[in-house]
């Protein structure tokens, strides 16, 4: 039965895989392909998108996890399960996730890794150092009338612990604002387009999807990985547990004209983008028509960016990009 979204592995001498078209393949016509060929067929493998595979040793999961993407899901998970030790998830071609019974014994809520950094965190350390200073340190001793003498209450000037500055803020995005033109094909069987506006960061990941128009309800799902590098992105997206685009922000196809794209300097998951390097995305495609992507890079900081001109296909006719301040929020209304 397909699985929920699954946490992090956890294991310790044993060995892990994962094999997919995630990262790896080709691109024709628009189609992303495996880079796995079916020794059946000649072909890409087609049957799985991903699989990890945990076992014994690392020649058995890479074989393994190979032969997940070519099967068919329960065919794999039988083989998996007749090895000795071995587990595996394997996410499908139209994005399911199935795994062998024993994967969840390897599962965990919190990576354990993480959970090692709570032992020492900077503010332990420096309560630890100020209590090394307090012990090394002499207490000060005043002289009585008999010669003795005794501790103060004062503390000398040399014993005060500075007072600590005020982490400075990161510098917050500026408002990216992408405008674009669904040209007007010629042609009797006119479909709108499926179409995609989105931000990559310097790592290739999506980050932030401000348009997703296209058909949610059937047929319309299986023509969603046309719009090829869009759709490679949200599997990723679900390969790590976040929560899916479409059927969140995805709305209705939209016909010729022209339109307005929106980025607040936000993620998908409403934390703050980083300043640093990032690839914007333009992608469309239209059943009987073509497939046109768009991509230019940026660097996004504190400095605005003058409106740029992209270049425009058969699909998007013209297209222009600007980085600019934020509008200040509207004042609010004074009490009558």
């Amino acid at each position: 039965m397909p699985s929920t979204p699954r946490r992090s592995p956890w294991f310790a001498n044993r060995a892990i895989a994962t094999s997919g078209d995630y990262r790896r393949g080709f691109e024709v016509e628009g189609v992303w392909h495996s880079h796995i060929i079916d020794p059946r067929s000649g072909s890409p493998a087609v049957a799985a998108a991903s699989a990890t595979v945990i076992a014994a040793n690392s020649t058995d999961a890479d074989a393994l996890a190979t032969l997940c993407n070519i099967l068919p899901a329960e065919e794999a998970l039988a083989l998996v399960e007749s090895t000795p030790g071995a587990a595996a998830l394997i996410v499908t071609a139209d994005r399911q996730q199935f795994s062998t019974a024993n994967w969840r014994s390897f599962e965990t809520a919190t990576p354990v890794v993480f959970a090692s950094a709570e032992v020492e965190t900077p503010a332990a350390a420096t309560n630890e150092t100020e209590d090394t200073a307090k012990k090394s340190t002499p207490s000060p001793t005043t002289a009585t009338e008999d010669g003795a003498k005794k501790p103060t209450t004062e503390s000398p000037e040399t014993t005060k612990t500075p007072a600590e500055k005020p982490a400075e803020s990161e510098t917050e995005l500026l408002e990216l604002v992408v405008d674009f033109e669904i040209n007007r094909p010629s042609g009797r069987r006119l479909r709108r387009p499926y179409v995609a506006v989105w931000l990559e960061n310097a790592d290739g990941f999506a980050v932030k999807t401000a348009v997703l128009w296209l058909q949610t309800e059937r047929p319309g799902p299986r023509w969603h990985r046309d719009l090829s590098r869009w759709y490679r992105n949200e599997g990723n997206r679900k390969l790590v547990d976040l929560t899916p685009l479409v059927g969140t922000i995805a709305s209705a196809t939209r016909g010729p004209g022209k339109y307005q794209a929106l980025f607040d300097g936000t993620s998908d998951e409403g934390t703050p983008l980083k300043p640093g390097k990032y690839t914007l995305f333009i992608e469309a495609a239209r059943e009987h028509g073509t497939y046109q992507l768009i991509r230019h890079e940026m660097a996004l900081g504190s400095e605005p960016i003058a409106a740029t001109k992209l270049e425009g296909n058969v699909e998007i006719k013209s297209a222009s990009v600007a980085y600019r301040p934020k509008p200040a929020a509207p004042a609010p209304a004074a009490k009558k």
